[in-house]
């Protein structure tokens, strides 16, 4: 298994978009090593843990819920997230599957 994916296979195994992805990633949502470069221009590899984050953020992102990085890490944590009267659950253990899946992981 590899240590590092790039953004482009983080992207195919997420189903987010490349400006979702940035967004998520310049703001602090999901961590991600730009092997010590900073600015524009340069590659960012990130863990199987990273790419499986930002999938999660996909599929809350659909809801339409206002993501903040406190929530976020209790989402990651017991795949639940209250938002106003609501609960959202997320199947984590889908969702891994599926990234695991499109990465080609066995």
């Amino acid at each position: 298994m590899k240590k590092w994916y790039s953004s482009a296979e983080a992207i195919r195994a997420s189903g987010a978009t490349y400006r979702q992805v940035d967004y998520w990633l310049t703001h602090g949502y999901a961590p991600t090593q730009n092997l010590g470069r900073v600015g524009t221009g340069y590659l960012r590899e990130m863990s199987l843990q990273v790419v499986f984050q930002l999938a999660v953020i996909k599929e809350v992102s659909e809801f339409g819920v206002k993501l903040s990085k406190l929530k976020l890490q209790k989402l990651f944590s017991t795949g639940q997230l209250r938002h106003g009267p609501v609960t959202i659950v997320v199947d984590l253990a889908f969702i891994r599957d599926r990234v695991c899946d499109r990465l080609e992981i066995a």
